[in-house]
């Protein structure tokens, strides 16, 4: 009998290792003649995909365009189109390839809307019952995004009116939440309500409603492999959540001596820990903006310290960044981000802010509300910042 187990396994571990399907994607893009265009693996594909992560790229000519990939397993996997011009740089919504050749109609470059995709069974749902539900909050969002982009990064935005985005950019995400608690209640057997799960959990990281929304889907989505996957991301992403006290974790100094971070010994008021890596061009990009806030506040009050995934062939180079960056503050190496991805934490740059119990009491927040919370907790003394002088 148990000689018989081992063969089906066997079996159906061959069949997995062995499945390849080569597809051809077609496709044209409304009103762009030319450029290029990038199809990328979308929402933690390292996660998922042992095979199918990809990133490609492809000419666009006349508006036309084509891809020849190789899917290795037999699930329909999200992507995206990111397209490049002499003008402009912008991403697609999502799209669903099924395993056979398939042509993508492009009309609105945004990613909040998704391409068309002709005899998907997938895409029409996404396009049909899911957007038409959904209308609202796409339209919210993309016109909160103009606002924001029309703003002239040369004139600091009023701190009444940063406070005010803030409040709709979280009404945008909970109004989101509720509908594809909505949504998914009514469709327990869609990977299109698995997929945005998916994509809410690391946009928004851990909250109830998601393992609540999780609950809702069929046995036959939850007991899959990916089901699986998903179930253990949500239970380490809690691990991370605002309101839960952050872990010890097991790190290293830069010397590669065994380094313990407690939160007892956090001695600030408020601590930011922010996950990065050397090589990631948006965690190098906002060296600048950490450094600006580092130096407003004294360390009794506020602290930052860095957790760098780095793998070992990357390590001389992350010492050698933290040199020329001028990195005034504390970092810790967790060798290929192990321990990173105990927490539920998979896109970088991300950020937790601790206070001095060890409480997280934001997470992933932009460096400009940052700015505020801070001098809100702190407006009794701000007085005594404008006269600081950072060791």
């Amino acid at each position: 009998m148990n000689k018989n187990i081992i063969i089906i396994c066997i079996i159906i571990l061959f069949n997995q290792e062995s499945y390849s399907q080569p597809i051809i994607i077609n496709g044209k893009v409304n009103n762009v003649e030319s450029g290029k265009i990038f199809l990328i693996s979308s929402w933690n594909s390292k996660i998922y995909m042992t095979k199918n992560q990809i990133i490609d790229s492809s000419l666009i000519v006349d508006g036309s365009f084509e891809f020849k990939i190789t899917l290795f397993d037999s699930i329909v996997y999200p992507y995206y189109f990111i397209i490049e011009t002499d003008s402009f740089n912008n991403r697609t919504g999502i799209v669903f390839f099924e395993h056979k050749n398939q042509f993508v109609e492009i009309d609105t470059i945004d990613p909040h809307i998704a391409p068309k995709v002709l005899n998907s069974l997938y895409q029409i749902e996404l396009k049909g019952q899911y957007e038409i539900l959904f209308k609202n909050i796409i339209d919210r969002s993309i016109q909160f995004n103009e606002i924001i982009e029309s703003v002239n990064d040369s004139e600091p935005m009023n701190a009444d009116i940063q406070l005010n985005n803030k409040k709709i950019r979280e009404k945008i995400i909970n109004d989101g939440d509720s509908l594809l608690f909505k949504y998914s209640n009514e469709h327990k057997n869609s990977f299109i309500s698995f997929w945005k799960l998916n994509e809410r959990l690391e946009n928004n990281s851990y909250k109830l409603i998601y393992e609540n929304i999780f609950n809702l889907f069929s046995n036959e989505i939850k007991s899959s492999k990916n089901g699986i996957i998903l179930l253990n991301e949500i239970l380490k992403s809690k691990k991370s959540a605002i309101n839960y006290q952050f872990p010890d974790l097991e790190l290293k100094t830069l010397n590669k001596k065994v380094y313990q971070l407690r939160n007892y010994g956090i001695k600030s008021s408020y601590t930011l820990i922010n996950f990065w890596f050397s090589k990631c061009i948006p965690c190098i990009s906002h060296i600048p903006e950490i450094s600006s806030i580092n130096s407003l506040y004294p360390k009794s009050y506020f602290q930052i310290i860095g957790i760098a995934i780095d793998s070992r062939d990357d390590f001389e180079y992350l010492k050698k960044v933290i040199k020329n960056k001028k990195i005034n503050w504390k970092n810790y190496w967790d060798e290929d981000g192990i321990v990173t991805n105990e927490l539920g934490i998979n896109s970088f740059p991300s950020n937790i802010l601790l206070n001095q119990s060890g409480l997280i009491v934001q997470k992933n927040i932009a460096f400009d509300d940052l700015t505020l919370f801070l001098n809100e907790k702190f407006k009794k003394t701000i007085f005594f910042f404008s006269n600081y002088e950072p060791d």
